[in-house]
């Protein structure tokens, strides 16, 4: 049940976060491309990994099957060279390898300024050179992304039999006038 109500809050929040721009804020196309660089789960201890476990169990306690955490680094829209850090839940779904993914995702700039988003997607690991597809949702950020909103598609690159190795995010940003 709350794997449900989870999924249909996160389509809710994309929808809402789709529509039109309001009054007072400027959309601009946005492109981020993000290559893990450390699996949480494969080294738990480091400084950022250091809640892989805590986290497996609330996604479990939430009825999902596996969870994962992850660092990235790559280049944004706006932002230039960035780190990320993203937390997610998978479900595994279907024949073979099939999975649903639900992140929470931290960009950041070299300044400090972050973006945050909500992306949900399907994986299929069986069949790992078939590019995953997905939407994205922008819910906010710090400094200058303060009150950014947004959305978008999702994919992936498969490197060395992981599809989630490197990950695209194309749509909007929707900044408050004077904040780009």
């Amino acid at each position: 049940m709350t794997r449900t109500l989870t999924g249909v809050l996160a389509f809710v929040a994309l929808l809402l976060s789709g529509t039109a721009a309001q009054a007072g804020e400027s959309v601009l196309p946005f492109h981020a491309t993000l290559q893990v660089i450390q699996d949480c789960e494969a080294s738990p201890d480091s400084d950022q990994c250091g809640n892989f476990p805590d986290w497996l169990a609330t996604c479990r306690a939430q009825g999902y099957d596996y969870a994962f955490q992850g660092l990235r680094t790559g280049y944004a829209d706006f932002m230039g060279k960035v780190t990320s850090f993203e937390q997610g839940c998978l479900h595994f779904s279907g024949p073979g390898g099939l999975a649903r993914s639900y992140v929470q995702l931290t960009i950041k700039g070299r300044n400090g300024d972050t973006l945050t988003l909500f992306a949900a997607g399907v994986f299929d690991f069986a069949q790992a050179n078939v590019p995953a597809t997905g939407t994205y949702s922008i819910s906010g950020g710090t400094g200058r992304f303060a009150g950014a909103r947004g959305s978008g598609t999702t994919g992936n690159v498969t490197s060395g039999g992981n599809p989630g190795s490197t990950i695209y995010l194309d749509g909007s940003l929707r900044l408050p006038h004077g904040q780009h």
